[in-house]
């Protein structure tokens, strides 16, 4: 009689009881594996066909797969072979599915080797590795590993690094203290004075310690910006050299720039929002391509749909080159959220008279979208138009629903007298 269906979950524990202690492996299977091969899963389970097996072995072979850091999950079915016969393995796997790039700074031996090294070595290496602790710091070894066998001793460390705007690599290095940066020096530009490129580099580059990646982090985020506000959205940093300053302990970091043409925007265009919120950007088209204005023509937009209940926007932009061309075609990216509601007024700190003559003033009714800048405003109108005599401090809060995605409102004020009347817009 052919034993019944046994499960193993994560844990190892036995869904039917077995009728024996263990069952010889007729085949053995992988199942949700996207990346990674199904010999090399095995060959890390340690499994063979013909081997008689039960829930210590199982758990074995469990705990070895999830000790590489690879998967979320992973979990153990037997069943009847093709023939009727006992018994066909089936793993099925869960793979970490966040995986980065890697790559090696100051470490004495070139990367292709060390990859080599890596993946006739590791079973499951792969140059996309999850960004876990567990998997860095297990690569960190092997690393060392090698080095050590090619006569370079010292600790590897790891650590998952952004590279971009939305992108990170994984990066290993020997663990040195690194240099730090001394001073900028720029070549190759015309249209930005060298003393302006190094103004907005040098505040956040000075005494930070020099890595390849952390640095032209910095190059995109500040000086970057400089090009793209005159329309020279190609710039390119060419050769990034260090060299020793003999001022100070430190290194002296080298850039030539590639400037590139001037480029003109086309035309602007909205995805996510009404195509009427791109009047609301208010970007000129035709002229130069500026990117401090259309990240201003962007904020605007985010500005006035916060006016309109959508507390949470959120807006980016992207662009289309076309360089034959030298134009840019921009679209700005809206993330409205959700819509957020009026619910309750409550007023603190004033008298029977000054409540009711503020609630009338407030003029926003339940259920009304909720204008996020509205109660700062309110309270600014009333200051400014002399509401009350002697007003000391004033201060707007609210409590928000996530749920219903209401918002209550409290407003606070201190040593308010004579309330006059007054009509302010919202």
């Amino acid at each position: 009689m052919l034993p019944r269906l046994l499960a193993f979950s994560l844990l190892g524990s036995l869904a039917v009881a077995a009728p024996r202690d263990s069952f010889p492996l007729r085949a053995i299977h992988v199942r949700g594996n996207k990346n990674l091969k199904e010999d090399r899963i095995l060959g890390v389970a340690g499994l063979a066909v013909g081997q008689k097996v039960g829930k210590a072995e199982l758990d074995a072979a469990k705990d070895k797969l999830l000790a590489t850091g690879m998967f979320e999950t992973v979990a153990f079915q037997f069943e009847p072979g093709s023939d009727g016969q006992c018994c066909v393995a089936n793993f099925d796997v869960e793979e970490i599915r966040a995986l980065f790039p890697i790559q090696f700074e100051n470490v004495p031996e070139p990367a292709a080797d060390i990859e080599a090294f890596l993946k006739d070595n590791v079973p499951l290496f792969e140059p996309m590795l999850p960004g876990t602790k567990q998997v860095i710091d297990f690569y960190a070894r092997q690393i060392e590993r090698y080095l050590a066998v090619k006569n370079h001793a010292g600790a590897v460390v790891g650590t998952l690094v952004q590279t971009g705007k939305n992108d990170f690599k994984i990066t290993f290095r020997m663990n040195q203290s690194l240099p730090a940066i001394s001073n900028v020096i720029f070549t190759g530009n015309k249209e930005i004075s060298s003393v302006k490129l190094q103004n907005a580099i040098n505040d956040v580059a000075f005494g930070q310690p020099y890595t390849r990646d952390g640095f032209r982090l910095l190059l995109d985020s500040q000086v970057k910006p400089l090009y793209d506000a005159i329309g020279m959205i190609r710039v390119k940093f060419l050769d990034v050299t260090t060299e020793a300053d003999p001022r100070v302990k430190g290194v002296m970091v080298h850039v030539r720039v590639e400037e590139g043409g001037v480029y003109k925007l086309d035309k602007v265009t909205i995805s996510g929002a009404d195509r009427e919120y791109v009047n609301t950007a208010n970007i000129k088209t035709g002229a130069l391509v500026n990117f401090d204005e259309i990240k201003a023509g962007l904020e605007r937009v985010k500005v006035q749909l916060r006016k309109e209940g959508y507390m949470h926007v959120d807006g980016d932009t992207e662009r289309k080159i076309d360089d034959e061309a030298k134009t840019v075609s921009v679209t700005l990216v809206i993330e409205t959220g959700d819509k957020y509601t009026f619910g309750k007024l409550t007023i603190v700190g004033l008298d029977l008279n000054g409540e009711p003559a503020v609630r009338k003033l407030w003029g926003v009714a339940a259920g009304k979208p909720f204008n996020a800048t509205y109660p700062q405003y309110f309270l600014d109108r009333i200051r400014e138009d002399g509401f009350f005599d002697r007003l000391g401090a004033t201060k707007a809060s609210t409590e928000i629903d996530e749920k219903t995605h209401v918002v209550d409102v409290t407003l606070k004020f201190e040593s308010a007298r004579k309330p006059g009347a007054r009509v302010i817009p919202h």
